[in-house]
């Protein structure tokens, strides 16, 4: 069941982003001429591809995840950025037709086609159970003629009560897990040590496979 443990925390922490950055969202016309034929484009990081920045043990655990990868969909693009949506695959790396489907804080484009979400948050299912993302932080750079995004680094924090009742037990305590991967919970917001901070790196490439952005699981 480590499955949507770290699979999710496939999005990582970030242990706060601060002020609200600024952006230069200019555009090259070369930049620019490609944003619409970003449009429904998928793209797929391969699980046995994730390279797992923080916990450093997470890539062992990724290992038993049952899905092939992290599915990217663009809902839509403009010069100033664009919108994703984000779901797990099935086992042959096709849309899963029992996984939601949750839509990523917008991205905005920083220099040419490389851009950021630097804000907000999303829940994405972890064992049955919805986990939020929370300070989320990504960055990537559509290369290729829209054909891959490079080396894309999510970050964000989770609090490891979401995974309990659903991949653990009620009374895990999944901080005792994250020790083990090499990491350490530290203060929720509320005051209860039991969040902590994901880094991933992931490399999306285009694949043709029909997606549906409406799917909210079985």
């Amino acid at each position: 069941m480590i499955r949507a443990l770290f699979i999710f925390p496939l999005l990582t922490a970030c242990g706060g982003i601060g002020l609200a950055p600024t952006f230069d969202n200019t555009l090259t016309s070369e930049a620019e001429s490609m944003t619409d034929g970003l449009i429904g484009r998928t793209y797929a990081a391969w699980i046995s591809d994730v390279i797992a920045v923080e916990p450093m043990g997470l890539g062992v655990a990724l290992a038993d995840v049952e899905a092939a990868a992290l599915l990217l969909h663009v809902i839509d693009a403009d010069d100033s950025g664009m919108s994703l949506a984000i779901t797990l695959s099935d086992a042959e790396g096709l849309q899963s037709a029992c996984e939601p489907v949750s839509s990523l804080p917008d991205a905005h484009w920083d220099d040419g086609l490389s851009f950021t979400i630097a804000e907000g948050s999303f829940a994405l299912p972890v064992g049955g159970k919805p986990m939020t993302l929370s300070d989320l932080e990504m960055t990537g750079e559509i290369i290729n003629e829209g054909t891959e995004m490079a080396t894309t680094t999510l970050h964000a924090e989770i609090d490891t009560r979401d995974l309990n009742g659903g991949v653990f037990g009620e009374d895990v305590d999944v901080c005792i897990i994250v020790e083990q991967l090499g990491s350490e919970c530290h203060t929720c917001p509320d005051g209860v040590n039991a969040c902590t901070d994901l880094v991933l790196e992931i490399f999306p490439l285009e694949i043709d496979v029909d997606f549906d952005a409406n799917v909210s699981g079985c």
